[in-house]
């Protein structure tokens, strides 16, 4: 009998289960009100980051002291910087600093004092340079790799910054072994020192500059023994005169220039070598990549998965045996360790491929990875072509998964829509702001294209980007493209703007120009064949036969919107040379343009020959003329093209100051409109004998309070004095005389302000609750008395702020400060205070607010049922805090995930805690956002999430469910377990 009922109450047991299971599916989805917390346990202290949770908040730099900000740092002096910073969620990994002077960057790693809190920079300053530094960057780093850069940038400057001035090394005796030579490229330069005081550095650095002013070069010359520096001229380095300006040694921030009495006096003149080449270099052949594969391509990833990498070469070379594939990450502000994969690659003959693997781990961050570039090369060292195109809009990529944790970011940008008005030039037409997370269609992203347009003479066809090939439409997905997107309509015609270049009748380098509507598509070599223009005043000394494209100028088929197209005449007879003459005539003015025929099979060495020889025409009086430099624009050896350029300078032995006048030369990018003397409104010449001082004036001419804005592309010396030792341009504004036979015209009056309108005061808002000054003075006390572990529990009534001074006196000790604030609890452990200087905090809940937008709240939470959750405090605590909530009693047993919605509208999974028997769950937070809480089975954690789950898996689609499925195995075991029971009573009963 006792059997019986035994066996009876585990099949009633049983079914219960069932019954009370299909209960709670029939209600997972009901809404449930907000409940009173009627028992609570105080969660334990979140001393590190917690196993469900892969932490992707960023650390918090709360302050920067740097004590020298504009000081004069010297040898011996200690250089002091110290960051305060923190991070609630995990730990800090590293603070690194960045310095920068002109030409040299400095970077090292912060410390941690732990007396003091904070991290720090303490550095004692040996043979520094001289100048300003700036403090560049400040990056603090977690364990995870999330990284914050401190804010050094303000009104187009950085805000620390100071000088360094290093002892002065004058040099008592300089010997220039070169001085006056004229030297071939890869030539020898040398020269010896002696400085005081003395100097054993292993090497220095010499610049030199143009007779004209323009290029400058710097290179190394190393210590060969004693105080003899030896080195080389740089192969890159281009024919003409070259003045020493500088030497200089490098030194901790900053380069130190020696003092060298006339330096300028010292110089050579390079002349590359003209001989003839025995041994023509032969032909590169580049190896190609044909192909790249990635597969799971777009899938998504998590600890344990691999991800193979193929790339393909095209056939016809041999290739090394080993080459690289690197991966980066589409997070930002993340440490360039952590957003970075290099996935070694092998070469395999049999399919003329490399392999590789990418690999995922547990350290790997959760977001998009892609393939940035791919690193092949030859057997005889050439790196692989096609490299930069099959990268460019970044289609290689996986999205891997730390559990729930993904992190892709969404862009706020605008779109601006492109066609051409009636006259064929482009107008925006349309502009749409849009947000849209990456790898969204343009469509999905909200986008509406605006109808086709067609101008006169031309049909749009299509959209494209900034004028590339590539088509653009809906189904278009949103890469990393900046904040701004100009998309262009694309039509059946192309504008070429034609140049042509040939000689008059006057033997002058002409110009005429036309615009052409031209098919899309042709290359401009193919257009510039069919040219049949002749110009009228075409000069007859030779046969006109028709046109060449420029070398230099576009070539192979273009896609852009409008192209340049420069052509020159070409003739039966001869080449046309076009000569760029640089030499200042008798009105002072510098740039000339002359044309010179030459044979059709003449070399480079022939035109400068020919050149070289020329006369110079009426230069500006005083000037005493030496020779001309020649440059021509030839690569490679045998006959020159038609339509070559060339340059000729002449040198004097003597100089030419000028001081060029115009009041637009207040306006910055006037020196950017490829001005030319002509177009300034007055200049004025003086010639100066080498070694002279200049002083440039203060009034000239009509012109009075002169301000003196460049000399070329220097700044102006604040002395306004120079020793002239090479032709000169001074730029300038000023006020000109008025002509007195021209009556001023009066002044129109002001027209009188409009009154301003008076203003409305603000509507009164509402503070938050705060203790009185009496209950928060007795918790200071009772958290200054507190005995470890202890837990001091506050009913906060109506307040919601945590006060400063009660945080303050609870920082680093080992007590709970326990916060009863009606229907929620906040639990503060003194040992996850970490903000240096706490502040007051409203730690108010508001619960199922709307903030999120429901779209993204079903795409990730699918049916399970979801409690929004908003805090009123905006951004960091300075801690950590436990909040401990009632979300439901019909939720017992299962588990709160909590998402928190970022500020790029995503919802990133922060960690899963256990909803009790009464409803209540405990959930750990940071910072203050806007949150959300999926209810769901299990944990929705690293280990075993696989996505956005509900607690019965619904089928959408069908309407069926599964959730019933576990309840009926164990309503079948428990038939079973019945059916087995009574077969065994009857058994014995029988016998």
């Amino acid at each position: 009998m006792r059997r019986k009922s035994l066996v009876f109450f585990l099949i009633v047991a049983l079914l219960c289960q069932m019954l009370g299971s299909v209960a709670y599916a029939e209600t997972v989805g009901e809404n449930v009100e907000t409940g009173t917390v009627e028992e609570t346990q105080k969660p334990a202290p979140q001393s590190e980051t917690p196993e469900d949770q892969y932490d992707i908040t960023k650390p918090v730099i709360e302050r920067v002291e740097f004590p020298q900000q504009g000081k004069t740092l010297k040898e011996g002096d200690t250089l002091q910087l110290y960051v305060y910073a923190y991070d609630a969620d995990s730990e800090i990994e590293s603070v690194s600093l960045q310095m920068q002077s002109d030409n040299v960057d400095f970077n090292s790693t912060l410390s941690y004092n732990e007396t003091e809190k904070r991290y720090e920079f303490e550095d004692k300053l040996d043979e520094v340079g001289t100048g300003k530094v700036y403090i560049s960057e400040i990056k603090v780093t977690d364990s995870f790799g999330n990284c914050t850069d401190a804010n050094l940038w303000e009104n187009g400057d950085y805000v620390y910054w100071f000088n360094v001035e290093a002892k002065a090394l004058r040099v008592t005796a300089f010997e220039f072994e070169q001085d006056g030579q004229t030297l071939d490229t890869e030539a020898a330069l040398s020269l010896t020192l002696e400085t005081d005081p003395s100097v054993t550095d292993e090497s220095l650095y010499l610049t030199v500059k143009e007779s004209d002013g323009g290029s400058r070069h710097t290179f190394s010359l190393n210590r060969e023994g004693g105080n003899r520096y030896v080195g080389k001229v740089p192969s890159h380095m281009g024919d003409g005169v070259w003045r020493l300006e500088s030497i200089s040694l490098s030194r901790s921030m900053h380069w130190l220039e020696l003092q060298v009495d006339a330096i300028e006096n010292f110089g050579f003149t390079v002349k590359k070598s003209s001989g003839e080449n025995p041994d023509p270099t032969p032909e590169i052949v580049f190896p190609e990549i044909a192909s790249v594969e990635l597969e799971k391509n777009g899938e998504i990833l998590r600890a344990g998965d691999t991800a193979a990498v193929t790339v393909k070469m095209k056939p016809g070379v041999e290739m090394q045996e080993n080459g690289s594939a690197y991966f980066r990450a589409i997070a930002g502000d993340l440490e360039y360790e952590k957003s970075r994969k290099t996935v070694d690659l092998k070469y395999d003959e049999l399919d003329n491929a490399y392999h590789g693997t990418f690999v995922v781990d547990t350290d790997t961050y959760p977001c998009e990875w892609y393939i940035e570039s791919v690193s092949v090369q030859s057997e005889d060292g050439h790196y692989a072509m096609n490299n930069y195109s099959l990268f460019t809009n970044q289609p290689y990529y996986v999205q891997v998964y730390n559990g729930n944790t993904f992190s892709n970011p969404t862009y706020e940008y605008t779109v601006r829509f492109h066609v051409r008005d009636v006259d064929g030039e482009w107008k925006v037409a349309e502009e749409q702001k849009l947000k849209g997370e990456r790898r969204q269609t343009l469509k999905e992203a909200g986008l509406v294209f605006p109808e086709m347009n067609s101008t006169s003479g031309m049909k749009q066809v299509g959209w494209e980007a900034n004028g590339h090939t590539e088509e653009i439409t809906e189904n278009t997905k949103v890469v990393d493209h900046g904040s701004q997107w100009d998309i262009y309509a694309k039509y059946d015609k192309v504008r070429f703007f034609i140049n042509y270049r040939y000689t008059n009748q006057n033997g002058e380098i002409a110009n005429k120009k036309e615009m052409r509507l031209v098919d899309n598509g042709i290359s401009c070599e193919e257009f510039v064949e069919t040219l049949e223009y002749r110009p009228e005043d075409i000069g007859k000394d030779y046969s006109f036969e028709g046109w060449d494209l420029v070398e230099w100028y576009y070539s192979g088929t273009q896609n852009e919107k409008d192209k340049d197209v420069a052509c020159v005449a070409r003739y039966a007879e001869k080449n046309l040379v076009q000569v760029e003459a640089y030499y200042y005539d008798i009105n002072g003015y510098y740039t000339h343009q002359e044309a010179l025929f030459v044979d059709k099979e003449a070399t480079k060495e022939e035109i400068e020959s020919l050149l070289k020889k020329q006369a110079m025409p009426k230069m500006y009086p005083g000037l005493r003329f030496k020779e001309w430099s020649i440059i021509v624009e030839q690569y490679g050896d045998g006959p020159v093209k038609n339509g070559i350029f060339a340059s000729k300078y002449a040198v004097y032995t003597n100089h030419m100051v000028r001081c060029l006048i115009d009041p637009r030369c207040q306006e910055e990018d006037f020196f950017y409109q490829g001005i030319s003397d002509q177009m300034f409104e007055a200049m004025f010449c003086q010639v100066v004998e080498p070694g002279a001082e200049f002083v440039l004036p203060k009034a000239l001419g009509d012109y009075s309070n002169i301000t003196w804005v460049r000399e070329r592309d220097d700044e102006i010396s604040e002395e306004n004095v120079y020793v002239v030792n090479q032709n000169m341009d001074f730029y300038g504004y000023g006020t000109k005389q008025a002509d007195p036979s021209t009556p001023e015209k009066p002044e129109e009056p002001d027209t009188p302000e409009k009154p301003t309108e008076p203003v409305v005061p603000e509507k009164p808002g509402l503070s938050p609750e705060k203790l009185s000054d009496a209950k928060i003075a007795e918790l200071v006390k009772r958290a200054n008395d507190a005995a470890p572990q202890e837990v001091i529990i506050v009913d906060m009534k109506e307040a919601t702020v945590v006060p400063a001074q009660l945080l303050k006196a609870a920082k680093g000790k080992n007590l709970t400060i326990q916060m009863n604030m009606g229907g929620y609890i906040w639990s503060i452990d003194g040992r996850d205070i970490l903000a240096e200087e706490p502040k007051d905090v409203n730690m108010q809940v508001i619960l199922d607010t709307q903030h999120i937008p429901s779209a993204t709240i079903r795409a990730l939470a699918g049916n399970s049922p979801v409690r929004q959750l908003s805090l009123v405090h905006e951004g960091d605590f300075g801690f950590k805090a436990t909040l401990t909530i009632n979300i439901g009693k019909k939720y017992a047993g299962l588990y709160g995930n909590l998402y928190y919605h970022d500020s790029a509208g995503k919802l990133v999974f922060i960690h899963a805690g256990k909803i009790g028997g009464d409803g209540v769950v405990s959930l750990t937070f940071s910072h203050a956002s806007d949150y959300l809480i999926v209810i769901s089975a299990q944990r929705l954690d690293k280990n075993n999430a696989k996505g956005p789950q509900t607690p019965d898996q619904k089928d959408v689609s069908t309407g069926d469910t599964n959730h019933m499925l576990p309840w009926v195995i164990s309503g079948l075991a428990a038939i079973g377990v019945m059916t087995l029971l009574m077969q065994k009573q009857y058994r014995k009963k029988r016998h």
